[in-house]
Order: C-alpha cells, then structure tokens, then sequence
C-alpha cells in the first residue's frame, strides 16, 4: 500500500515515465542486443495500471525506488554520453527531490 503523503509525487514519477504507447502485433521478436539493419526495434511490456502493479507482488517502497532511480538515470546517462538530454516537466524535479530526500535511493546511482 502506498503511503498517503507519497501519492501525489509517486503518481507524478509514474505518469511521466508511463509513455501510453499502444502495442502493435510483430510477426518475429529479435532477443536484446541484436540488431539488424532496416528493422524497426520496439520495445514493449505488460500494460499495468499504477493502482495494479502496487497491490500487486511489488513492494510499494521498491516500486518508489525503481521510479526514482529510472528519473535519475534519464539526467546521468545523457551526462556520460549514453543517451540524449531531456528536459524534466518542474512538477517531476519536485517530485525526485521530495522521494530521493524521503529515502527512496536504493536504485539511485
């Protein structure tokens, strides 16, 4: 269960890294790593809603962690070269802030 004083920031992390791409049917799945020119590399996993995946096996404090640990890796792998800058909407810098400040940094690097 999440805790109530949380809610407002966690939903922030959540709604921001949920990209709400609706999945499409492949015809052939290439495993991680591969690449073959010419082929449209998509990605995709299990549509799960936020109140879902925190009754669900997960841990609500490993969920808040992996969010923000996700959050801070979009900032530090574009600083070391290993993907491209990308501003944060304020309410989402807030809401890292407040969650790393509270403890959440168990997924932090």
């Amino acid at each position: 269960m999440l805790p109530e004083h949380l809610d407002a920031d966690v939903r922030t992390l959540w709604d921001y890294h949920d990209l709400r791409h609706e999945p499409r049917r492949s015809d052939a799945g290439i495993g991680l790593g591969s690449r073959d020119p010419g082929v449209d590399v998509v990605c995709a996993s299990k549509a799960v809603s936020f109140e879902d995946h925190l009754t669900g096996e997960e841990d609500a404090d490993r969920v808040i962690s992996m969010l923000v640990g996700e959050t801070q890796r979009i900032t530090e792998y574009a600083a070391r070269g290993f993907a491209i800058p990308q501003d944060f909407p304020h309410g989402v810098e807030r809401a890292f802030g407040r969650l790393a400040a509270a403890g959440f940094t168990q997924r932090l690097l």
